[in-house]
C-alpha cells in the first residue's frame, strides 16, 4: 500500500476489532509472520473419517455401538480423534489395529490414547505404521516402549477406544 505518495511496509491493518471483513477468498495461499515458502499456508481442511477396526494377519468380527472420527489437516500436519464404542468383538488374528485414516502417515510413531478400554490389556499407547496406507497398531506402555495388543487380548463383550493423534502427511 501506499501513504502519502511512498511505498508502506507492514503498516496496514485489514479491518479492526469492531469493523471486521466476513470472508477472504484467495487465489492462493497466505503468508503468516513472513514471506518465505515456510511460511506460506496453503492447505487447511476439516472433516470426518470412519474408524474400523482390524487385525494385521486376518480382521476380527466387530459390532459398533458408535464409531466417529474427525479431522483437520493443515498443510502436512494431521491431527485425527476418534471415539469408537464396541459392542462385540470376535476373532481376527495378528495385532490389533484401527484403520480407515483420511490421510497417509509418512513416519511411523507413536501416539497416545485417552482411553482404551475392551481389552484384557490396558489400552493406553498406540503406534502409527506406514505399510498399507497407515494404520494405528494398538499398544500399552511399557517403559517407555509399547507392547502391542493382538486380536486376541481384545474383551468380546465390547468396550471404548478414544483418541487423538497428530502425525504428519505427505
Amino acid at each position: 500500500p501506499r501513504r502519502g505518495g511512498a511505498n508502506s511496509d507492514n503498516t496496514t491493518d485489514l479491518g479492526v476489532s469492531s469493523i471486521r471483513f466476513k470472508d477472504l477468498y484467495l487465489g492462493g495461499g497466505v503468508f503468516l509472520g513472513g514471506t518465505g515458502s515456510a511460511n506460506k499456508l496453503d492447505d487447511y481442511e476439516e472433516g470426518t473419517w470412519t474408524p474400523e477396526m482390524g487385525g494385521t494377519t486376518t480382521d476380527p468380527t466387530v459390532s459398533y455401538a458408535t464409531r466417529t472420527g474427525k479431522y483437520t489437516k493443515i498443510g502436512r500436519i494431521v491431527h485425527l480423534n476418534f471415539y469408537i464404542s464396541i459392542s462385540s468383538y470376535s476373532g481376527g488374528s495378528g495385532l490389533s489395529i484401527i484403520r480407515g485414516m483420511p490421510f497417509t502417515a509418512v513416519n511411523e510413531d507413536a501416539v497416545y490414547f485417552y482411553y482404551g478400554g475392551g481389552s484384557s490389556k490396558s489400552i493406553d499407547r498406540g503406534a502409527i505404521q506406514t505399510p498399507s496406507g497407515g494404520r494405528i497398531v494398538l499398544g500399552q506402555d511399557n517403559a517407555g516402549g509399547i507392547n502391542f495388543i493382538n486380536c486376541s487380548d481384545m474383551v468380546s463383550g465390547g468396550g471404548l477406544i478414544i483418541g487423538n493423534v497428530t502425525y504428519e502427511t505427505s
